[in-house]
């Protein structure tokens, strides 16, 4: 579900009067029921990775804390989402049905996932506690990298094995990109981290941790949270305040202002430009230049305003993720303002890990070239973003 549809305000201000009838556990399931709802309308069959990530995620953490589920609960958990898949597969849900080699891929993640987790167990504490780790990090990202960036290095591929007279004409399954993945993923990992890092406890309750994961206002395109901020807010009971209620309608009527009327406004004359008409001038090129940056700086920014205050609406804040990024005085001010939430997930969970600045000059450029590497990959799986 999209935030500029005509039904979102309806759906939000519903789940907000009801939040706030229901007791904290009843507020919980409340959250999750709605996002899945809001995940599922994108495409059904997507939450089932989110699912996935969550079950397998949940386990791991635990583990690594040293809590052993059973064999019978890991086996369901874990093949929960395949599950899902094949009833959707027998049902006339329209866009519901899938080549059968991705459910047997899926059976066969699942079934590997059992596995491995069930002989990690049978190691020492240390190594298991890093195996678990590297179990959880692996199902993520390979999760990510199929979906997300499989069909570019394939097309890559394609087109170096033409330029190299081998031939590169075959064809592969279309991959469609499941929304919000590259978020919901990242903010799965920094949990994780901290979880093996001692920073913050392993979640016990299921439903809980999913609604963390999954939770709708911040589920598609950010912010990135931490457990510390967001698990937390959603643990302990809130209080309806008046404050709650003008902030968070505040943010929603500047997140539509900048979404609707600037993005969408500036989009009419950059798309114009970059369509690359014949005889634009200097001035024409300059206009264009200016209005894309602002109708990404709208759409973006705007799309963030209205995941604060929606989740305002519910008691819950988020973290700011723009300050004013255009007035930045240089390019390291200018990722402080700019997507805070990932410049700093890339900073505590990429950079500084790979030694930060405290090497050699020669290696603080190759942490430095490897961060923004990936952080442009992250944005989109293309030759121009990694450039």
């Amino acid at each position: 579900m999209s935030f500029t549809l005509w039904y979102y305000p309806f759906f939000l201000g519903l789940v907000a009067l009801l939040h706030w009838q229901l007791p904290r556990r009843g507020r919980i399931g409340l959250l999750l029921a709605a996002s899945y709802v809001f995940y599922g309308v994108w495409d059904i069959r997507f939450l089932s990775l989110i699912a996935a990530s969550t079950l397998s995620d949940f386990f791991s953490a635990n583990a690594i804390e040293g809590r052993r589920r059973s064999t019978l609960e890991l086996a369901a958990g874990s093949f929960a989402p395949v599950l899902w898949l094949l009833v959707l597969q027998m049902t006339d849900v329209p866009r519901a049905g899938l080549p059968g080699i991705y459910l047997l891929a899926a059976a066969a993640a699942s079934l590997l996932f059992v596995l491995v987790f069930e002989m990690l167990w049978r190691l020492p504490e240390p190594v298991r506690r890093r195996g678990f780790l590297l179990l959880s990090l692996a199902s993520n990202l390979g999760v990510l990298f199929f979906f997300k960036y499989f069909g570019f290095f394939v097309d890559s591929a394609k087109a170096l094995l033409g330029a190299a007279g081998f031939g590169g004409d075959f064809t592969l399954l279309e991959i469609l990109l499941p929304v919000g993945i590259s978020f919901y993923t990242f903010q799965s990992i920094a949990y994780l981290v901290d979880v093996y890092r001692g920073q913050t406890r392993a979640c016990t309750n299921l439903p809980l941790f999913a609604t963390y994961i999954a939770f709708f206002p911040q589920l598609v395109a950010g912010p990135i949270e931490r457990a510390k901020h967001l698990l937390e807010q959603l643990e302990h009971d809130r209080i309806f305040t008046r404050d709650d209620l003008h902030q968070g309608l505040r943010l929603l009527l500047v997140g539509y202002f900048k979404k609707i009327y600037v993005a969408n406004n500036c989009a009419i004359v950059a798309d114009y430009v970059f369509s690359g008409p014949e005889g634009l001038n200097a001035a024409w090129v300059l206009a264009g230049a200016l209005a894309f940056a602002f109708q990404i700086y709208g759409d973006f920014s705007g799309y963030t305003d209205i995941a604060r205050g929606s989740a305002r609406l519910l008691g819950i804040r988020l973290s700011k993720n723009f300050d004013f990024p255009y007035s930045a005085r240089g390019p390291s001010d200018f990722w402080s303002r700019w997507h805070i939430t990932l410049s700093s997930w890339f900073r505590d969970y990429l950079y500084i890990p790979l030694g930060g600045n405290r090497g050699t000059r020669l290696q603080t450029l190759r942490n430095l070239c490897l961060t923004m590497l990936l952080a442009g990959l992250w944005h989109g799986a293309a030759w121009n973003f990694v450039v």
